[in-house]
Formats: C-alpha cells, structure tokens, sequence
C-alpha cells in the first residue's frame, strides 16, 4: 500500500492513524480518512431495487455511572467519526454495530470490520454485504477524494456516485 495512507512516522499507541485521540490528530488526518462512502445494495431477493444505508444501530457498550444497555440509530454521516475518534471524556462509548437501516426502512443486522494496517474500516451486513467504508480502509479511496502526488484532497460531492460523506468539521471542537 502507498505510504501517503500512513502517517510520516509511527504514532506510538496507533494502528496507522487509527484511533484519532484530539483536535491536533483530526485536523493532521489526511482527507482520504474523513471520508466514507455508502453503497446501495440489493436487499430483497428477487428484486432489482437497490437501497444505501440511512442509519447504523450501535450497541452502547458503557454508561457512567448508569451502566445502561441500549441500542441507538446514528446518522450514516456520524458514523467515521464514532468508529475513528476516541473521546477520552465520553460518558458512553459506541463502537459495536450491531445492525444498518436502509433508506426504505429495512433492517439487517451488521458488524464492522477494522483494516489492520490502516485502522480504518468497513461496514458489512451478516451475508457479507459491503455496505459503507472508510477512505484508508485496503487503500480505498472514496468518490469526493482525489489523490494528489503529495496526499489527498477534497474535490466535493460527485454527480452519480454513491452516496459519500465527507467530514472537515473537527468533531473535537
């Protein structure tokens, strides 16, 4: 894999830029890492539709000093964040996907799946559909990325491709 996908020196503690632990680290992210693209699958035997994933069902996995159990939808466009970032002073932790929601309101349960050079991730249903991933992730590069000769940059939303957001806002501001 090229290098431009790891960080100029080795970040003790990190699997490539994985995990993001402050401000300094999100904003030093290449933008090929703030991005993620949603892919319309076919979800219904015999049938021709094809639907993206609207929301993704996380397992709250701590809850000081409740200790709750819960299950809560987020927004596909919060979900690299909540995967890539680690806010050491959350009250609760999301980093179980237990299932997606499509946009046409059909359930599967789901799992993410962690690139172990890289840190970055996928999204795939229990029949193995890959239904989101993270720019890093194999050294995929999503539809708003360009690469450059020196990295990445953001080129904006492209007519008719998958659905893919980008993220420039610091989630730790």
């Amino acid at each position: 894999m090229k290098a431009k996908f790891f960080p100029k020196k080795e970040l003790k503690g990190h699997i490539g830029f994985y995990p993001v632990l402050n401000a300094e680290e999100w904003d030093n992210l290449p933008a090929v890492y703030k991005a993620m693209e949603w892919f319309p699958v076919t979800i219904m035997n015999g049938r021709d539709d094809k639907h993206t994933v609207e929301y993704v069902e996380f397992e709250v996995v701590y809850g000081e000093p409740y200790k709750i159990s819960a299950k809560v939808k987020v927004h596909v466009q919060e979900v690299q964040k909540i995967l890539f970032c680690y806010f050491k002073d959350a009250q609760f932790h999301l980093h179980t996907i237990s299932g997606v929601f499509f946009e046409n309101g059909d359930y599967r349960r789901a799992r993410w799946l962690q690139d172990t050079r890289t840190g970055a991730f996928a999204v795939v249903t229990y029949n193995g559909k890959v239904v989101g991933r993270q720019g890093g992730y194999g050294g995929f590069i999503p539809n708003q990325i360009k690469e450059t000769d020196d990295g990445f940059e953001y080129i904006g939303y492209q007519e008719g491709k998958n659905r893919c957001h980008y993220e420039h806002l610091n989630p730790f501001e």
